[in-house]
């Protein structure tokens, strides 16, 4: 509110993506928690390694494919992963996958 009594409002929209590195990061975590068994993470960030290699070489297609491993892996680790966990997990891995 001004001196005049006029009311301003700001709106702000903000967005938060994943990256692969955030779900690098995040599957660590998940780990670290006992959310996910330790073969399963070796797996899951073995992807996300392979996906960050090909995106830093600027094959968006490598990257793509590789994070489509990473949900697949995701998927079948039934025993090995926490579900709420594996469904924020995928959730992420997809979300990033459609900005790429």
């Amino acid at each position: 509110t001004d001196a005049a009594g006029t009311v301003t409002t700001l709106t702000v929209t903000l967005a938060v993506h994943a990256t692969i590195s955030g779900l690098t990061t995040a599957v660590d975590d998940g780990m670290a928690k006992g959310w996910i068994a330790s073969t399963v993470g070796a797996t899951l960030l073995t992807a996300l390694a392979a996906a960050q290699s090909a995106d830093s070489a600027g094959n968006v297609t490598g990257a793509i494919a590789d994070l489509k491993a990473f949900v697949s892996d995701v998927a079948h680790a039934k025993r090995g992963i926490n579900g709420s966990y594996a469904t924020l997990l995928t959730g992420w891995a997809d979300d990033l996958i459609t900005r790429l």
